[in-house]
């Protein structure tokens, strides 16, 4: 759980601190902001259930982290080129909820 606060806290500067490039700051934020949530989040369910099985789902959680990290990417790309950092953050989140969609999906079969 402390290294998901410090991810998020780490992202958090990044995206306050000065840059030649603002597109990177958020695209470097972003791409911190998923791992620092899902380790909050995995920490939590963790702790709470220490003495019980661990729910399946963390894997898939784990999946979707990799994917909003991965799509940083072509967001800050995206954004570099064409709009700005609310471009990067735009397209990076439509990009996470396709990724979120796919993963549950292929999970159900």
């Amino acid at each position: 759980m402390l290294t998901g606060v410090v991810l998020m806290v780490f992202g958090a500067m990044t995206l306050r601190g000065p840059g030649d490039v603002p597109e990177l700051s958020v695209g470097v934020a972003l791409a911190l902001l998923a791992p620092g949530v899902y380790g909050v989040c995995a920490g939590a369910v963790v702790v709470r259930r220490a003495r019980g099985r661990l729910p399946e789902s963390l894997s898939m959680w784990g999946l979707m982290t990799w994917f909003a990290m991965v799509a940083a990417i072509p967001a800050v790309a995206y954004g570099s080129t064409v709009g700005g950092p609310a471009l990067v953050a735009g397209v990076w989140g439509a990009l996470v909820l396709l990724g979120c969609w796919f993963v549950r999906h292929e999970s159900e079969d």
